[in-house]
């Protein structure tokens, strides 16, 4: 026996009669938007953001159901951010060309 809240069901634990992500599966959510988002992974932008985006929309649409709106923002601030970089890097290595914009991504 273990207590709820020490407990890892699918991806979610219990608190009270909350229910929340687990902390490895935030990890490793973070993990793979980190491979996505490899500043050396050799495809267009287009084909990037397209599998970003992809993992996103069906990890929250299975993990949207635990509370945990300020963590989604904290996580949308860290996606930008990463891609931001990977952006940069991509239009570094390119000969000319206009650079990406300061913000909007």
């Amino acid at each position: 026996m273990v207590r709820t809240n020490e407990s890892k069901f699918l991806g979610f634990t219990f608190k009270g009669t909350q229910i929340h992500w687990h902390p490895y599966t935030l990890r490793k959510f973070k993990q793979r938007i980190r491979i996505l988002t490899n500043r050396n992974w050799g495809v267009s932008m287009h084909y990037q953001l397209f599998k970003i985006s992809q993992y996103i929309r069906g990890w929250i649409h299975y993990f949207g159901i635990a509370t945990g709106y300020q963590r989604c923002c904290d996580l949308d601030h860290r996606i930008r951010r990463r891609v931001r970089m990977a952006h940069w890097r991509q239009w570094r290595k390119q000969v000319g060309g206009t650079p990406p914009p300061k913000s909007g991504i």
